[in-house]
């Protein structure tokens, strides 16, 4: 019986992308799956792309990618290429022995620690362009802020329509009371030409 961690896997697994507009991220998602059959040690036996599909603001797209490559692989797919789904269809048994758990653990943990220098490095330098946006006397704009200026936004507009909506009725009201007011009028002229 081959190693584990060299064995060939019989997987299918759902990559999606959500995004805007529907065109690009049907694109991508072509890319991202092209990008995944040209990568060693991966064999794309069958790919099936699924319509865009409009989610709230968004549009969402998947794909089923079936594919053959070894547990150590498929763990590195995982990692680089997130898939929504992963399942190992053949073998039906896997038996792992304290070496290749091991080895498969130390490989999980190096690139968990990859991932976090990313992340601390992504912060850094986040915090050094919002000091930098600050000295130069520009205000730094987070997402959670854009969201809350669209919501403002959004209130003010409702709001306008609601002024413009009122101001509406009481022009009509204020028309309607003064043709009434004219034909008031007509009819006190009338009721004084027939008393002469």
């Amino acid at each position: 019986m081959p190693e584990l961690l060299e064995q060939r896997l019989h997987v299918l697994i759902v990559i999606e992308i959500l995004g805007r507009p529907a065109d690009f991220i049907e694109k991508a998602l072509e890319g991202v799956v092209e990008k995944l059959a040209q990568e060693k040690n991966v064999e794309v036996k069958d790919k099936k792309f699924y319509p865009v599909k409009p989610i709230k603001k968004l549009f969402s797209v998947f794909a089923e990618i079936e594919l053959l490559c070894t547990l150590k692989k498929l763990i590195e797919i995982v990692f680089d290429y997130m898939p929504s789904s992963v399942e190992i269809i053949e073998p039906a048994e896997l038996r792992l022995n304290f070496n290749d758990a091991n080895n498969l653990i130390n490989d999980l943990a190096a690139r968990l620690h990859q991932y976090d220098a990313l992340g601390k490095r992504l912060r850094i330098e986040k915090s050094i362009l919002e000091r930098q946006l600050i000295q130069a006397k520009i205000k730094p704009v987070t997402i959670q802020m854009q969201e809350q200026l669209q919501k403002q936004m959004q209130a003010r507009q409702a709001r306008h329509a609601q002024v413009q909506a009122g101001q509406e009725k009481q022009a009509g009201q204020a028309q309607a009371g003064q043709e009434k007011k004219e034909e008031k009028e007509k009819i006190r002229k009338r009721k004084k030409r027939k008393n002469k």
